[in-house]
């Protein structure tokens, strides 16, 4: 009796003490793993959440509680707690898990659209926490922070995924609202057409033998029996036909009123049920014009110009890797460049960092800074979406032309060169066109024009934009796996945010720091080969 009086007191006193704990918790760690009452402060959090109902609130504590822990990871790696470290990680990577599948449970979308981009943006900042967290714990400890890395990159793209799976639900409902306002509209009005399509019916006249005499009285002895008329004779007489103008044929009398209906009036679809059955829209070459050229910009270097397109909300400008690389007539590569120089469409000019490029692909990612220009919408380079023989467009800066220029071809054929899928276009390609969007006739971006492959004339390529989609991808996900190799004596930018911590850590390596990437190549390109490079410090970063 009396150890179970003991028991319940000391169940009491850890309430009292350990709940106000966990919910200050939130940006920095409360009772760190391991300690003797860590136990209890996380069986409360387990009970809170299993007594929250609500999706909304469930998914807010979990991510609270993913805070918490890796405040948590981060206290106890400074300790060199491997086990410690291994628990709080463990419990980090539940609560995003479950942050992330409870907010799909919610019913109101803009409730849902902003907890996913929390999610999204806490899940990012947790990556960085985690790459420091990984210089800090001992070597057995490192594989769960790498673990967790891991599924807080599968927490932020499932994030992203919802959101944008999120939009195109929105923007469906959107759609089916004004297609129903649209058919409701044309029905009243059709109704209404009806109701006030009265016929002109010329009066006819009166028979001289049916003149009217002042009304008296008639008596039995001058009401002889009339000559009897039949119902039908009395009809022809009065009735008449007329037919509307929206194709109905009706019987009507003398005062306009419908005595039967001969011939319905045939039911025309309304203004939604056409669109609904042309799902596609085919633009004209003003109209693609007019639709993607905001997107497209003039990309120049030291050595030559060419084009790209913005995606990403306008963060990024997709174009050719050989565009941002200085490369002799045999394609061998002199220098790649770090900064390029960028002419949005109206004329503004800004600098561009070029993040990553692949060389395979011949594709490369440039930033926009803090510009954020008009994104160009992505189509499909399937073959189900596009055939051989639909009409294609190129858009671009030709030999650094001042205006935009837009030419118009077809898709002749697939190729495949050096093992790399192309479509073969008859539009021409000029130099300044190269990483210039390929464009469907629905204002789509289906390709990525290269002029360099061939130079024959009347023929094009462009890289299927499918491909480049994957390249897009990674990059917004965070994912640096594009290739990096500069070239001794090129120009590279440094983040003043890297630059520093080399500076007052000079005995750490830049493993050390916490660097991976293309982050990683940079801090060892500056702290041990700084003479063989030239170097241009960003201060924004």
């Amino acid at each position: 009796m009396k150890k179970s009086v003991i028991t319940i007191s000391f169940l009491i006193l850890a309430v009292l003490f350990v709940s106000p704990i966990s919910v200050s918790a939130e940006t920095k760690a409360g009772i760190k793993p391991g300690s003797f009452f860590y136990f209890f402060d996380t069986t409360f959090e387990k009970i809170n959440l299993f007594f929250t109902f609500n999706p909304e609130k469930k998914a807010q504590k979990n991510l609270e509680y993913a805070n918490e822990r890796l405040a948590e990871a981060e206290a106890v790696a400074e300790e060199k707690n491997t086990d410690a470290v291994k628990t709080a990680v463990a419990g980090y990577e539940s609560n995003i898990a479950l942050a992330t599948e409870e907010s799909s449970q919610i019913k109101d979308k803009g409730k849902t659209e902003e907890l996913l981009n929390s999610i999204a943006d806490n899940t990012s900042k947790h990556q960085e926490i985690l790459a420091e967290v990984l210089n800090k714990v001992p070597d057995e400890a490192k594989e769960a922070i790498i673990k967790a890395m891991e599924v807080s990159k599968k927490g932020q793209e499932e994030a992203m995924k919802q959101i944008a799976d999120l939009k195109g639900e929105v923007e469906k409902l959107k759609q089916e609202v004004a297609e129903l306002k649209t058919q409701n509209e044309e029905q009243e009005k059709t109704i209404g057409e009806i109701n006030n399509q009265k016929p002109e019916t010329k009066p006819k006249p009166t028979p001289a033998s049916a003149s009217i005499k002042p009304t008296t009285p008639q008596t039995s002895e001058t009401t002889t029996t009339p000559k009897p008329t039949t119902s039908s004779q009395a009809q022809t007489k009065t009735a008449s036909v007329i037919t509307f103008p929206n194709g109905a044929v009706v019987e009507m009398d003398e005062s306009g009123n419908i005595i039967r209906t001969i011939k319905e009036a045939p039911v025309t679809p309304t203004t939604s049920q056409t669109s609904s059955q042309s799902v596609s829209v085919v633009l004209s070459g003003d109209e693609i014009l007019s639709r993607v050229a905001p997107s497209v910009v003039l990309i120049s270097t030291s050595c030559c110009t060419g084009s790209g397109f913005v995606v990403n909300e306008g963060r990024f400008v997709v174009t050719n890797a050989h565009v941002v690389n200085n490369e002799d007539t045999s394609g061998h590569i002199l220098e790649r460049y770090s900064i390029v120089e960028m002419t949005l469409y109206g004329g503004k000019v800004i600098k561009g960092t070029v993040l990553s490029r692949d060389e395979v692909t011949d594709l490369a990612i440039v930033s926009t800074g803090s510009e954020r220009p008009q994104a160009a919408v992505l189509g499909s380079s399937a073959a189900s979406a596009l055939k051989v023989g639909n009409d294609v467009f190129t858009l671009g800066y030709p030999r650094k032309l001042a205006n935009i220029t837009l030419t118009k071809g077809i898709l002749s054929s697939r190729q495949i060169l050096n093992s790399q899928s192309l479509l073969q276009i008859d539009a021409a390609i000029n130099p300044g066109n190269s990483g210039g969007p390929l464009i469907n006739n629905k204002g789509e971006i289906i390709g990525v024009n290269v002029s360099r492959l061939l130079n024959t004339e009347g023929i094009g390529f462009a890289i299927p934009i499918d491909v480049a989609k994957e390249v897009i991808s990674n990059l917004a996900s965070g994912i640096e796996n594009l290739i990096f190799d500069p070239v001794i004596g090129s120009n590279l930018v440094i983040p003043r945010s890297i630059v520093s911590r080399i500076g007052l850590n000079p005995s750490l390596s830049c493993d050390q720091l916490g660097y991976f990437g293309n982050n990683l190549k940079l801090c060892n390109l500056y702290k041990n080969n700084q003479s063989e490079y030239k170097w241009t410090i960003d201060e924004n970063q």
